[in-house]
């Protein structure tokens, strides 16, 4: 949790190469917790290191379907380099996967990934 905090703290001074050395730590340190790597994304965007942070989150959205984070980051990040197509796609994929009705979700899920490979 420490090198964590570290990496925000070092994200939001605008450090962002010592914040992904530490968050890439905290990620070592513990994989299974999706904030560490959510922070770790976006110290990549604002390093510019683009096809790193989608390849992230993607691997989140892989490993946690219903999980709208990965989804919404990717939609927001597509939105801003207006690449409208896939972040229509991303964003109809977080509305999928924010119904509770699990078939519903399924299928939002199966088109729009179909749509953004």
């Amino acid at each position: 949790m420490a090198q964590s905090n570290l990496g925000r703290v070092l994200h939001k001074l605008g450090r962002y190469e010592d914040a992904e050395a530490h968050l890439r730590r905290a990620v070592a340190l513990n994989p299974k917790d999706k904030s560490y790597r959510y922070h770790l994304g976006e110290a990549l965007y604002d390093l510019g290191r683009y096809d790193e942070m989608l390849t992230l989150f993607r691997a989140l959205a892989s490993h946690y379907p219903n999980d709208a984070g990965a989804y919404s980051n990717m939609g927001i990040f597509l939105l801003n380099k207006e690449i409208s197509c896939k972040s229509s796609a991303f964003l109809l994929l977080l509305a999928g996967s924010m119904t509770e009705d699990r078939k519903t979700a399924h299928i939002f899920n199966e088109i729009t990934l179909t749509i953004m490979l």
